[in-house]
């Protein structure tokens, strides 16, 4: 009767184990961003992993978690790529793709670059945040240096914008001069999708990372373009104004200062 009582045990163990193992569900986490510029502001963010773990999208902008609400309770396809003026970027880790869509100049443009490969510097300092043990790890990226502090309870290598790669999911980060901070409100497990991660990229056009760089930088016809809407007669004069943004130097541009 012993040998049959643990051949019972054992066999539900081991079901429940692969049952577990086998469970698809898609995970949301949002986020609190604080801008902390010349018009501080603060936002959420959402980022969705689907249950592959091999894709990702994070969202943030106007009412992002308003139209989220609304479109779940109404039950109907939303289309989060296109409402209002929020930011999306979306990576795709099999095809080694980031596909962000941004608004640059009142226009919406659709930008595509591999995905980078963060040069991570992980420390033995560590920390708590409500209940989670946290451990710090350090990012110089594109002009910024960044802190950020990840928990190995979640063995998710994703964050916020274009963070990833870490033991475990970034639950703060924020760069050295506390211009912009993200920080986790909270975690959500569901087995339903919560939306298509594939993002429709119709009516907009696409730029190479570089391209929207040297649009956003290097800005001559967009001050042309401005400058030929003036008055007659009336001139203007194009100055240089430092880089502002998450962005501010690219590797292109170290490797020739290099």
């Amino acid at each position: 009767m012993k040998i049959i009582s643990y051949s019972i045990i054992l066999f539900y163990i081991i079901t429940h184990i692969t049952y577990a193992q086998n469970i698809n569900y898609d995970v949301e986490i949002e986020y609190t961003i604080s801008f902390n510029t010349e018009r501080p502001t603060t936002q959420k963010g959402i980022l969705y992993l689907d249950n592959s773990r091999k894709k990702s999208m994070f969202i943030y902008g106007k009412n992002t978690e308003s139209s989220i609400k609304q479109s779940e309770e109404e039950n109907t396809e939303y289309d989060l790529f296109y409402a209002g003026k929020k930011k999306v970027f979306y990576q795709d880790f099999n095809k080694d793709t980031l596909i962000s869509r941004i608004n640059l100049f009142s226009e919406q443009f659709i930008v595509e670059e591999n995905i980078p490969q963060l040069k991570w510097e992980i420390h033995d300092e560590e920390k708590m945040l409500d209940k989670y043990l946290l451990k710090k790890a350090t990012l110089y990226f594109r002009g910024r240096n960044y802190i950020a502090w990840y928990s190995e309870e979640y063995p998710l290598p994703y964050g916020p914008w274009k963070f990833s790669g870490l033991p475990g999911l970034i639950m703060e980060i924020y760069d050295t001069t506390k211009r912009y901070h993200w920080q986790v409100n909270s975690i959500k497990q569901t087995e339903e999708t919560a939306l298509d991660l594939q993002p429709v990229l119709k009516g907009k056009e696409t730029l190479t990372i570089k391209q929207y760089a040297d649009r956003k930088f290097n800005n001559d016809n967009q001050f042309k373009k401005m400058a030929s809407k003036l008055p007659k007669g009336v001139q203007v004069t194009q100055m240089k104004t430092p880089r502002t943004g998450f962005e501010i130097k690219f590797e292109w541009e170290e490797e020739k200062k290099n």
